[in-house]
């Protein structure tokens, strides 16, 4: 079976470090990158084009939204991510992801 490739976004520490480990326990899964905002997350998708992201929706410098509509937008993607949320503030929010037409799941 080919490896899911996979990178996740969270702003707090333990939260990656806890993802990571779950991640690398698996090994049929790839861990391609870890960010802390989603300013960096935007450049590991555009960078290695993982096929799942973990990704926290509350984050510093962009949010996880953002990182979603920019993905959306972008030609430098030639494989969208499937997006797994880690956290949904409100409901508009949650209304909003649906509008852009990303690949989601909410946990």
């Amino acid at each position: 079976m080919e490896h899911l490739s996979v990178a996740i976004a969270d702003d707090n520490q333990r939260i990656l470090d806890m993802l990571d480990d779950i991640i690398q326990t698996d090994k049929e899964l790839d861990l391609v990158g870890k960010a802390k905002n989603g300013e960096e997350m935007c450049q590991i998708i555009k960078d290695r084009q993982p096929d799942v992201v973990l990704l926290d929706l509350i984050m510093p410098k962009m949010d996880g939204l953002t990182v979603m509509e920019q993905v959306n937008k972008q030609e430098f993607v030639d494989k969208r991510p499937y997006f797994i949320v880690l956290t949904v503030s409100d409901r508009k929010k949650l209304q909003k992801m649906h509008l852009i037409k990303v690949q989601i799941t909410i946990l």
